[in-house]
């Protein structure tokens, strides 16, 4: 693991770093911007009140995991107010361009105005 690195919520140690962020989704994208990413493209990460089939298996407290769905949105919103990469999603996040899934090469490729 000579070129890896970790991501935390809470304090670095080592080669785990604190880039921001709060589940594991929004963590990435904090990551990627970290290491200026040009474009972050996310695609079904659902923030809403739908706990989707590739979370855990099973959710103790829906609750509590709505909390830090509604958490994770808020972080992203907030990241695309300081952000230079250009921010897409498939579901609508202030901040991103909402796209649908045929966009994606299209972005990718540069080949039209996104």
């Amino acid at each position: 693991f000579k070129n890896c690195i970790g991501t935390t919520q809470t304090k670095p140690l080592g080669k785990i770093h604190n880039f921001g962020g709060f589940t594991d989704g929004d963590r990435c994208v904090f990551l990627a911007n970290h290491f200026k990413a040009k474009k972050i493209i996310l695609l079904g990460m659902d923030f809403g009140t739908r706990i989707g089939k590739y979370s855990k298996a099973t959710v103790v407290n829906r609750t509590i995991k709505i909390k830090k769905l509604r958490r994770g949105k808020k972080l992203l919103e907030w990241l695309a107010k300081k952000s230079e990469s250009k921010l897409y999603s498939t579901t609508k996040i202030r901040g991103f361009t909402k796209i649908n899934f045929q966009d994606i090469d299209n972005i990718i490729t540069g080949k039209n105005a996104f």
